[in-house]
């Protein structure tokens, strides 16, 4: 994909995702009964799965994305609509996970999960998300 068309791509999902509250309260709904303080959001985009966890509860939010476009798109984005929230983001592959071990509260992998190497990505996952931690994990349909 080209990167103009990465870009379109990663503002249209933030859009959606801003714009569809339900989704936010299904995420929140997840979780309810955990402390969360820090989200580790692996293949994040733009990063809009953390945005009711950094938003709504105040957590820290790490995306971690292989595009360096996903990054920036991110950062920019997360400044126009979000500029108290705290957010990084950082290229990386989930395989290697540059975080310190059971230092994540919640882990979120919307939709990525297939374009790695699922036993290294999950054991990485497994490695760096806390005791009683949370993974949101989802993957397309078989269709």
């Amino acid at each position: 994909m080209a990167a103009a068309d990465y870009e379109q791509y990663l503002r249209r999902e933030w859009g959606m995702a801003l714009n569809n509250s339900r989704r936010a309260k299904a995420s929140l709904a997840a979780v309810k009964g955990h402390k969360i303080t820090r989200v580790l959001d692996v293949g994040c985009g733009a990063g809009q799965e953390m945005t009711p966890f950094v938003v709504e509860l105040g957590a820290f939010g790490v995306g971690l994305d292989i595009a360096r476009e996903a990054s920036r798109i991110g950062r920019e984005l997360f400044a126009s609509y979000y500029p108290a929230a705290r957010v990084v983001f950082i290229r990386g592959a989930a395989e290697v996970l540059p975080l310190l071990s059971k230092s994540c509260d919640l882990i979120i992998c919307r939709i990525a999960l297939p374009y790695m190497d699922n036993q290294r990505a999950l054991a990485e996952m497994a490695r760096v998300l806390s005791p009683g931690g949370v993974l949101l994990l989802q993957i397309h349909h078989a269709r």
